[in-house]
């Protein structure tokens, strides 16, 4: 009888909780506005994320930042998933509340200020990784060139197998100003911070560091960035395809600002590899490939450098052995600089004899074997 009461206050108590709460506790929305696009509905299990910017004054006697507008998109495997707007406190801060751990995603932030917007970009964000402070360095502006230079400038040109070159230029920028450069306003009012030259008929693979492709495009055989080039030193990578025209893929490398060194990678034993203005220099290893060279200091802003490729040497790899000799014999001689034969063999017979000698330790290493 006891057990039976017992189980009619459960039932009892069960009803009670349905009644105050009938479709499960219910999950408060965002504080801030989705512009664009759909989250997935978070279950009342799942954990909720956070994401607080906070933007500073990265010039020197600049205003403070405060109620700037404040754009964080949200990107998945697939891409977008949402765009959410908001904007800064009175402290340059906001933070946004309440997003969806049910597909994990990495956020993008812009901040607005003095009519130009500023980016960070995060960390990946999910259930084990929920919240997250992101700082946005704003600047203040001018159009007025500051004679920023490229401190380093690496091209690797790779030639591929469908009648291509793929060509990958990194950059380390200075800003020696203490305001973000937007560049001049061209005749149509637009304005470009930094211009790369492009090969006639490229292809633009990939691009990251200060470019960025929500602020960048190709105009006129150039790819234009109008984001801001921020004070200070920053780094840049772009990657594209530049087509060949009877095997041989010839385009101008140019230099966007005044260049302290230009060094260009090509694999070693390339054909039809010419430049007028490069000299050969080491032979680099990299990614177990050898890579020859050249280079090239004191390049002026706009200064164009002529490169042609062919194919690509075929793929030679090597292998090493190492013979030790030891003493099998108790109290027998030291083993010394005694004679060693290697004989290679293939499925068709002997390749090759190789005569070396042992060093005073009773080892020896060959590593220029070609397979």
């Amino acid at each position: 009888m006891k057990r039976l009461t017992a189980v009619a206050i459960l039932l009892l108590l069960s009803g009670l909780v349905q009644a105050v709460e009938p479709h499960g506790p219910r999950t408060p929305g965002p504080t801030s506005k989705p512009a664009g696009g759909v989250m997935p509905v978070m279950p009342s299990t799942i954990a909720a994320g956070s994401i607080t910017v906070k933007a500073v004054q990265g010039t020197k006697g600049g205003p403070k930042i405060e109620a700037g507008e404040v754009t964080v998109e949200l990107y998945g495997s697939g891409g977008k998933l949402n765009t959410i707007e908001a904007k800064l406190d009175a402290d340059g801060m906001v933070t946004i509340e309440h997003l969806p751990l049910v597909v994990p995603f990495r956020p993008r932030v812009f901040v607005k200020h003095g009519g130009t917007s500023y980016l960070a970009d995060g960390e990946a964000m999910n259930a084990q990784n929920p919240t997250q402070d992101i700082t946005v360095t704003v600047f203040e502006t001018s159009d007025k060139n500051p004679q920023w230079e490229v401190t380093m400038w690496r091209v690797t040109v790779q030639p591929g197998e469908k009648g291509e070159v793929k060509v990958t230029e990194s950059m380390v920028l200075k800003n020696a100003a203490d305001s973000a450069y937007l560049g001049a306003p061209d005749a149509k009012g637009r304005q470009t911070s930094i211009a790369l030259a492009l090969p006639k008929g490229a292809k633009i693979v990939e691009m990251s560091g200060a470019l960025h492709d929500c602020c960048a495009s190709v105009i006129d055989g150039r790819l234009q960035s109008k984001a801001p080039l921020s004070p200070g030193v920053s780094q840049l990578e772009l990657s594209y395809t530049a087509p060949m025209s009877g095997g041989i893929a010839e385009f101008n490398l140019v230099a966007p600002a005044a260049a302290k060194d230009l060094t260009v990678f090509v694999p070693k034993g390339s054909k039809g590899f010419k430049s007028a203005t490069l000299k050969a220099d080491d032979v680099i290893n990299m990614s177990n490939r050898p890579m020859q060279s050249y280079t090239i200091s004191g390049l002026s802003a706009g200064q164009k450098i002529s490169v042609a490729v062919g194919a690509r040497p075929a793929m030679v790899t090597t292998g090493s052995i190492a013979v030790k000799a030891i003493q099998s014999t108790k109290d027998g001689p030291k083993i010394g600089t005694d004679k060693v034969i290697v004989e290679l063999y293939g499925r068709g017979g002997k390749l090759r004899t190789i005569e070396t000698k042992l060093d005073a330790h009773g080892v020896v290493m060959r590593e220029d074997l070609h397979r």
